[in-house]
C-alpha cells in the first residue's frame, strides 16, 4: 500500500464484421439476459470526415452517418451527450456547440472552450476556457459555479451532487497534479483539492459512494497505473500497471466493476500497449478479469487482437461499448459475461472519442 502525500477530508462506418462471440469471455458459462434491450446509440466523430457525427447502434451492430453544420471537435474527448440522449455537445476550440438530436440542428452556442462532463441528472453541465472551469445550469446556462483551476478533464458524482476535476497548476500549488472537488450540495460551494505528488494524474472516476476515486497516473513516459485512492485513509489501496498512455476509466451502472484500459502511445521507448480490458471489482478490491481482444477480429488483427481506447457504458447496465486503438473498431462487452459479443470494423472511418446518454 502506497501512501499519498495529502491530507483526509470527510468524503468518509463502411466494411462490416460482425460476430457473435458469446463464450470467449473471462466468465462465459454465465447465461446472457433473455429479454431484448432497448437500443442506446454511442455517439463519436469521423477524424476523416467534415461535419458529420456517427451514431452506432449496439443491438444492431450498425452505424448511421448524420450530416451538421458543426465543425468537427478540436480535442479527441470534444464529444459529449446530454444525460437524457437528447442533444450533443461539440468541444470547437472557441465555443461549445449544441446540438439537438431530433431535428439534428443547431440549438445553441455557448462562449466556452471545451465541455468537461454532463451531470447524470441533466441539470449541469462543467466547461472550462482560459480563465478556469465553470458549472452551469442546463436549463438557460447561467453560472452556478466558476474557480480558476486549470481542468484536463472532470466527471460529475452519481448523484450529480459532486464535481471531481484533474487538475494542473505550473507552479505546482498544491502540487503539478491534483484533484479538485466541488461538493454543489454545500451552499458555500467549498473547492477542496487533493495533491498527487508521485504521478501525473491523468483521470478521475468516483465510486458511487464517493468512498474510492478511482485513478489513472502516469509515471514517466511509458508507465500508467490504475490506483484505487481511499478517502478515509489518504492512501492507494489498491495499483496495476495499465502501460503506455493515457489511460481510460468507465465504470458499470451499478458500480460493482471499473473498466480500464489504454491505447498505448507513439514513444519508441514504450512497450505495446495491452490488447485487452482489465475489470477491478470495487467490493472485492481485486482484479476480476481480463477481457482480451485476441481472437476476436477478422485477419490481420485476430491473433494478437487490439489495443482499447475510449469507453462508454449503455445506461441499461448490459454493455460496454469501447473503441478499438487506433480507431478502427467498435467493440461491445457484454457485462454479464464479461466478454466481447460483437464487434464492427470500419474500413475507411477513423474514430477515436464515444459518448452517450447516461440515464435511462
Amino acid at each position: 500500500m502506497r501512501h499519498i502525500k495529502g491530507f483526509v477530508f470527510g468524503l468518509v462506418f463502411l466494411a462490416v464484421g460482425a460476430i457473435w462471440l458469446g463464450s470467449s469471455g473471462c466468465n462465459a458459462d454465465k447465461p446472457t439476459q433473455s429479454t431484448v434491450p432497448k437500443d442506446y446509440p454511442v455517439y463519436s466523430w469521423d477524424c476523416n470526415l467534415e461535419e458529420v457525427y456517427l451514431a452506432y447502434h449496439p443491438t444492431t451492430n450498425q452505424i448511421d452517418t448524420f450530416p451538421v453544420s458543426i465543425p468537427r471537435p478540436l480535442t479527441w474527448n470534444g464529444l459529449f451527450a446530454s444525460a437524457d440522449g437528447a442533444s450533443l455537445y461539440f468541444s470547437l476550440g472557441s465555443s461549445v456547440a449544441i446540438l439537438d438530436l431530433a431535428s439534428n440542428s443547431l440549438i445553441d452556442s455557448l462562449p466556452y472552450k471545451a465541455v468537461l462532463a454532463v451531470s447524470p441528472d441533466n441539470r449541469l453541465i462543467a466547461v472550462r476556457d482560459d480563465l478556469g472551469f465553470y458549472i452551469l445550469n442546463t436549463s438557460d446556462y447561467s453560472e452556478v459555479f466558476h474557480d480558476t483551476d486549470f481542468v484536463l478533464q472532470g466527471t460529475f458524482s452519481t448523484s450529480s451532487t459532486g464535481f471531481y476535476a484533474n487538475c494542473y497548476s505550473d507552479a505546482g500549488v498544491p502540487s503539478r497534479y491534483y484533484v479538485c472537488y466541488v461538493d454543489l450540495a454545500d451552499t458555500l460551494l467549498p473547492v477542496v483539492r487533493v495533491p498527487f505528488d508521485d504521478g501525473a494524474l491523468m483521470e478521475i472516476m468516483p465510486s458511487l459512494d464517493e468512498t474510492k476515486w478511482f485513478l489513472c497516473l502516469a509515471y514517466e513516459e511509458c508507465h500508467t497505473y490504475f490506483e484505487v485512492y481511499d478517502v478515509s485513509t489518504d492512501s492507494i489501496v489498491f495499483e496495476d500497471e495499465i502501460g503506455a498512455g493515457l489511460g481510460e476509466l468507465e465504470m458499470s451502472v451499478d458500480g460493482r466493476y471499473v473498466f480500464y484500459a489504454t491505447p498505448g502511445s507513439d514513444h519508441d521507448l514504450c512497450l505495446p500497449p495491452p490488447r485487452s480490458i482489465k475489470v477491478y471489482d470495487v467490493l472485492g478490491n481485486s482484479i476480476h478479469c481480463d477481457i482480451s481482444t485476441t481472437g476476436v477480429f477478422d485477419p490481420p488483427h485476430d491473433d494478437y487482437g487490439v489495443p482499447v481506447g475510449n469507453m462508454c457504458a449503455t445506461p441499461d447496465g448490459r454493455s460496454l461499448v469501447a473503441t478499438g486503438s487506433p480507431g478502427y473498431y467498435f467493440l461491445v462487452v457484454d457485462i454479464e459475461s464479461m466478454s466481447i459479443t460483437r464487434y464492427l470494423s470500419l474500413s475507411s472511418s477513423e474514430i477515436y472519442c464515444i459518448t452517450g446518454q447516461i440515464a435511462p
